[in-house]
Parts: structure tokens; C-alpha cells; sequence
């Protein structure tokens, strides 16, 4: 009975991204048991209750942390529990997760993870990687059945090239002439988010449907992903948009769960071995070197997986 209150205590810590050390699980037991537990007891308490793991934590942000209570999980929870009943359930082709992903052109300063092999008497271990930093802005949507949506591409204004023969991209149309949109930073605006919904999720979103249950679509709150034209635009087709609560995408979203994280490997990578074969990645040659590490990134089985791990589907 004493060590299950220490399991509850451990998850419980656990959950709300404060986990605790061996020193403060030894202490916890002392003022339960009332004597000092032995060296190697931590090790042994893990053994006995395999619910509970030792492993390095990931930084969270205190304020994030706030917003990733209970009360507001539960409520977004609730909510989607409704909708299912309502209409009786919703078939996985009809939920879809949509977010923007900043992507550097060179792959960015963080390195790959991966080791390499260097000569024993070097003692400085260096590898070349590129130095372009330019950040393109890609709007990357998935549903729980595994499909990911065309991407959509947002550069710093300037010359674009004409990637209208590239399989698998958003389809050219008077608002993206040449398939890639442009703004003045690279990133996404009110504007280019309500034509993405219009142009390129409305038309792929309906291609899937396999009945007349509403289609739902996750996003963040931002603002651009909530303006008036785009609500418009989901009513006329039956199109029920839900945001996260505010800052726990890291948790509940897939995209930020498992897919973003396996393609920002997959690229660092690929632009690390592109310098070895010299070749630049530039604004001309990003989307076809992009659509290329996506294909083995974003994969169905890492879609319908990472729904799972969010609890939103299944």
C-alpha cells in the first residue's frame, strides 16, 4: 500500500512535467516508511513497478507548463467527446491536423545527432554545414487515417521558380502562380492562411470524405487560423474548426507530437550530406529537395500513430 502511494505520487509529478530524482523519491519514502531507504532501492522500486521509468527529461516552458493543466485538457477532451456523439462517431479521414512548420534552407545550426568518423590525432572534430539560414515557412495538414495533404509554401518575397511540375505539392491557381507564396518575412499572414483553407484544404479535405459527417479540423489559436473569411468558408461546407488550448500543441497536436520531429531529422540530415555533394540549397531548389526528404519522413503508419499519442484518434 505505501509503495502504491509512491507510484501515484511519482506519476502524479510525472504528468505535470515535474518529475522527480531518485534524491526526492528516497526522501518521499522516508517520511512513508519512516527509515532510510538503501542504496540501490531506487533502482529495485522501478524494477517492481515497470508503470515508471528512469530517463533524461526534455525542457518545458514554465508557461506552457500553466496552460497544460487538468481543467483545460479535459475541457478540450470534453468537447470532442460530444462531437462524437453527436454525430455518432467520425470516421479518422475526417479529422485533420493542420500547422505551419519554419524550415532553414541549409538545415539549420543543430546538428544531426548522428556520429561520424574522424582521425585520432585531429583534435578538433569539425563538419562543414551550410550557411544559409533563410527560413521558409511550410503549412503542413494530416489526417488520422494517415493522409498528409499536398504542402503549401510560403518564401521571403523575392524570384520564385516554377515548381508546377513537381508531383505532390499545392496545386498552382490565380493566388500561388507558381505553387509557392511569398510575404515580406517568409511567414504566414491572415490572408495566406484563409486562401490555404479555401484553395487547398476545403477541395483535398471533401476528396476524403467517405460519408456526411462533419470534417474537423485542429489548429492552434492563432489568429490567423481563426479570421472571419475562413470560418465563413468552413461553414458553407460543413467544416468544424477546433483549436488547442493555448500552449499545449507540444502535447495534444500531432504534427508537434511525431511528425515535425521526424522530418527536421530527415532534413538536417539531408542538407548535411547535400554539402558533401556541393550542391547549394537555395529558394530555387528548396521545394523539390524538401519534397523529396518528405516522402521518407512523413510516413502514414507516423501520421495515424502520432493522432494515437495525442488521444484524439483512436
Amino acid at each position: 500500500m505505501q509503495e502504491e502511494a509512491l507510484v501515484d505520487w511519482c506519476q502524479q509529478n510525472s504528468s505535470s512535467a515535474t518529475p522527480l530524482h531518485f534524491t526526492n523519491l528516497c526522501a518521499r519514502a522516508l517520511q512513508v516508511c519512516g527509515k532510510h531507504p538503501g542504496k540501490n532501492w531506487p533502482r529495485r522500486f522501478l524494477k517492481r513497478h515497470p508503470c515508471l521509468v528512469s530517463v533524461k527529461p526534455r525542457g518545458l516552458d514554465p508557461k506552457r507548463a500553466q496552460n497544460f493543466n487538468r481543467t483545460a485538457v479535459e475541457e478540450y477532451f470534453k468537447l470532442r467527446r460530444e462531437l462524437e456523439e453527436k454525430y455518432d462517431g467520425i470516421p479518422p479521414e475526417h479529422h485533420w491536423n493542420m500547422d505551419e512548420k519554419g524550415c532553414q534552407m541549409g538545415g539549420g545550426r543543430q546538428g544531426s545527432g548522428m556520429k561520424f568518423i574522424f582521425s585520432s590525432e585531429d583534435k578538433e572534430h569539425y563538419r562543414l554545414h551550410s550557411d544559409n539560414l533563410e527560413l521558409v515557412s511550410i503549412i503542413e495538414c494530416v489526417n488520422a487515417a494517415g493522409t498528409a495533404m499536398p504542402p503549401a509554401f510560403i518564401m521571403k518575397d523575392g524570384p520564385l521558380a516554377d515548381h508546377s511540375d513537381i508531383e505532390g505539392i499545392a496545386a498552382a491557381n490565380i493566388y500561388y502562380p507558381t505553387s509557392v507564396a511569398t510575404s515580406p518575412n517568409g511567414w504566414t499572414d491572415r490572408e495566406l492562411c484563409e486562401t490555404w483553407f479555401r484553395e487547398t484544404f476545403v477541395p483535398n479535405a471533401l476528396a476524403c470524405r467517405v460519408n456526411d459527417k462533419p470534417v474537423v479540423l485542429s489548429a492552434d489559436g492563432h489568429d490567423s487560423h481563426e479570421t472571419d473569411k475562413l470560418k465563413a468558408v468552413a461553414y458553407e461546407y460543413g467544416i468544424i474548426v477546433l483549436a488547442f488550448p493555448s500552449k499545449t500543441t507540444h502535447k495534444l497536436q500531432p504534427l508537434d507530437v511525431g511528425v515535425f520531429s521526424s522530418l527536421q531529422r530527415k532534413w538536417t540530415a539531408h542538407c548535411g550530406q547535400r554539402v558533401i555533394d556541393g550542391i547549394k540549397i537555395n529558394r530555387y531548389n528548396f521545394v523539390p529537395e524538401y519534397m523529396e526528404v518528405r516522402k521518407k519522413a512523413i510516413t502514414p503508419e507516423l501520421i495515424k500513430k502520432s493522432f494515437s499519442r495525442t488521444g484524439i484518434y483512436p
